[in-house]
């Protein structure tokens, strides 16, 4: 197996050998504050600067250490977070809640979040909002716990969600919650990137979706 530039920098053999350079370069240093030998003082200026480059050498990899394990804990830590999908919904306005589809636990990984769009959104087309949710409702969809969560936390949100492909906005929907009013009209909740910051929006289900209007959903296993 191919070692690492940096796991051949921290072998044992190599270590004694700067260590020796090191010692060297300073013995030669101490001699030449009391010699004064013009050849002498070169050759001590060399082996300063090779000391210093070793110590910087060594500096920059403590560096991507402290680094590498920052990021590695950061993973570590997302790597634990779970969402329940099977909590109640959140309510809001004169909004209530008309379908809930739980989830279960969710153990957060956007990998396993894909963007879903109907065959006529991906032609270009525009859909009624009630047709896609018949499209949807049996599938893997999310429900808005997850949105409730990821805008309380928008620093797990990956920068990728904020544009489609084409460069546009995506206006992500959890399908998963359903809200209805008085008058009994469907909506669905969605978050999107406005300027600085994720926000969250709804509409109604009777009113037309286009390409950037996506469900989000589960990957199968």
């Amino acid at each position: 197996m191919r070692k690492s530039f940096k796991s051949l920098l921290f072998s044992r053999n190599v270590v004694i050998a700067w260590l020796i350079v090191v010692c060297i370069c300073l013995f030669l240093l101490v001699i030449a504050l009391f010699i004064n030998n013009h050849v002498l003082d070169i050759v001590t200026f060399i082996c300063v600067i090779i000391t210093l480059v070793c110590c910087a050498i060594i500096i920059f990899i403590a560096l991507l250490d402290i680094i590498g394990s920052s990021a590695g804990m950061k993973k570590s830590w997302q790597d634990n977070i779970v969402i329940d999908l099977d909590a109640d919904a959140s309510t809001f306005g004169r909004l209530t809640v008309k379908e809930h589809k739980k989830g279960g636990l969710f153990k957060w990984n956007p990998a396993q979040v894909q963007f879903y769009l109907s065959g006529r959104q991906i032609h270009g087309k525009r859909i009624d909002g009630n047709e896609i949710y018949k499209e949807v409702k049996d599938k893997q969809i999310f429900n808005a716990n997850l949105l409730d969560y990821l805008l309380d936390n928008q620093h797990l949100i990956p920068e990728e969600w904020k544009l489609d492909k084409q460069g546009r906005t995506r206006y992500i929907c959890f399908w998963g919650t359903i809200y209805r009013n008085s008058d009994d009209l469907m909506f669905v909740r969605y978050i999107y990137w406005h300027e600085v910051t994720w926000v969250w929006s709804y509409y109604e289900l009777s009113g037309n979706r286009g390409l950037q209007d996506c469900a989000a959903m589960r990957v199968s296993q």
